[in-house]
Order: C-alpha cells, then structure tokens, then sequence
C-alpha cells in the first residue's frame, strides 16, 4: 500500500542513508526494516522502507525486497490520470 508524503519526508529518508537501491524516481532506504516473503523469489530476504515520487508527489510503501523494486514499475492511467503501482513478475 502506497501512502502519500511531504516532500521534507521523502528527502528525510533519502539523506538519512545511502540508498540501498535507487532506480528511476524511487528507492530503497539504506538499512533492512526487517525480513520477509520476497514477490520475486518467493525466499525470505531483508525489506527495506520504499519510497517514489512521481508527478510531483512523494509517496511511501510497504518495505520490499531489492529485487521486488527492480521488478517494480509505476505506470500513469491514461483514463483517469491517476498514478497506478504495479509489479512486474
């Protein structure tokens, strides 16, 4: 689940650690929030807090894995103009 944040958050995040994994407009806060169930591989791996802006709003996710980011995209819907997050498998 995708919540929106201030601008001050996301930059909060992003300057506390170095990003574990930053891909396009979000990543992956530098430390393990804790272990879990991985989408991809379906192997228990570290979560990391997620964080994207897109269309100049800044959001916060679920902790995923690295490789559920890397699989991770967020597309824009041409019909309603809202930001829409999926996970490619």
């Amino acid at each position: 689940m995708w919540k929106e944040v201030s601008e001050a958050r996301y930059d909060e995040a992003l300057g506390v650690l170095s990003p574990t994994i930053w891909l396009g407009k979000g990543f992956l806060m530098g430390e393990p929030h804790h272990h879990g169930l991985c989408t991809v591989t379906n192997k228990i791996r570290p979560t990391y807090a997620a964080f994207i802006q897109a269309f100049g709003r800044y959001y916060e996710g679920d902790p995923m894995t690295i490789l559920s980011r890397i699989f991770f995209r967020e597309i824009q819907s041409p019909l309603h103009g809202r930001l829409l997050f999926c996970a490619k498998r």
